[in-house]
């Protein structure tokens, strides 16, 4: 490991010794603070779809494209107001049968990738493949994300990459007008009840697709559209003092201060050590997994890793 990373990491270590748990809503147990380096030497750049690989969310499958349009609506069964009736139900199917049989006739490279389930959610699939002019599309359903984490909290600002058809053949952008016709004609699963224990939710099941110049790129632009992956640039743990007061207002005062104080020295050293720091936010259903990381002189990634489940206590 580089010189230069393994000072950073030590000194994170010793900053997490006694790090307070990020106590994310609704997680009763969790939370957890870990010291996370990406070695790209030995790891390969870093990117959403590499940690994605790597951690085990995303796993190479050889579904084919009836197995990968079935399980589009899977997801959407899982909540007690889903309701559609077996001839919508069959519709629904033979049109994202249509989908997956136009990218399986115009991609080259196609592979797809089983999403990992957790707890209540259910297997979904990310197909990725390469158009003739040399872009990437990918496409999956979208993901319910159970946990709500304050900007009050964890202070960050939305990093959304935006689309730009200048950039993209021809040929790609008249795949994605058909690509847009038949996922509109699918449609949307408006979907809202409560899931037992006064947790209400929310949630729009759909099929969502990106482009990208690279496969990386448009991995990581579906898995945002999917509600899977939140990409942001981080500004600060509870840089709102008062919210801070509020949320550890159980705690004797000579002991929050110490957590408020560990939290600004994290702050201090995140933003001293690198110029632009990102929070990565991977989100299955109650599973959470963050990562506040900044990029090395040495083109390593070093920071704190969250790792959380939301639990339903009725």
């Amino acid at each position: 490991m580089n010189t230069k990373t393994i000072k950073l990491l030590g000194t994170l270590e010793v900053l997490l010794e006694s790090f307070p748990y990020i106590g994310l809503i609704g997680h009763e147990s969790g939370g957890d603070t870990y010291p996370f380096v990406w070695e790209t030497s030995k790891q390969g750049k870093f990117n959403s779809l590499n940690i994605s690989i790597s951690k085990g969310w995303l796993k190479l499958t050889d579904n084919d494209f009836i197995r990968t349009s079935s399980q589009a609506l899977i997801c959407a069964k899982s909540f007690n107001s889903f309701s559609l009736k077996k001839d919508e139900e069959k519709q629904r199917l033979e049109k994202t049968i249509s989908l997956f049989t136009l990218l399986d006739n115009n991609l080259r490279d196609l592979q797809t990738f089983e999403i990992q389930n957790y707890d209540y959610a259910s297997t979904k699939s990310l197909v990725l493949g390469k158009t003739i002019d040399g872009d990437w599309i990918s496409v999956c359903p979208t993901s319910y994300t159970e946990t709500d984490i304050p900007e009050k909290q964890i202070s960050r600002t939305s990093q959304n990459q935006e689309l730009n058809l200048d950039e993209i053949g021809e040929n790609t952008i008249n795949l994605i007008s058909e690509i847009e016709a038949i996922i509109s004609g699918i449609g949307t699963i408006s979907l809202y009840g409560d899931l037992g224990g006064g947790y209400n939710y929310n949630y729009d099941n759909r099929i969502v697709f990106a482009v990208g110049k690279t496969k990386e790129s448009a991995v990581e632009k579906v898995l945002q559209g999917a509600g899977i992956l939140e990409l942001s640039k981080f500004n600060g743990l509870y840089t709102d003092r008062p919210y801070f007061e509020e949320d550890y207002c159980s705690y004797k005062l000579e002991y929050r201060d110490s957590i408020l104080q560990r939290y600004i020295k994290f702050n201090d050293f995140m933003d001293k050590n690198f110029s632009n720091v990102m929070m990565y936010r991977f989100s299955f259903w109650t599973l959470e997994n963050i990562y506040i990381i900044g990029k090395a002189q040495s083109s390593d990634w070093v920071g704190m890793h969250i790792e959380s489940v939301f639990v339903y206590n009725p």
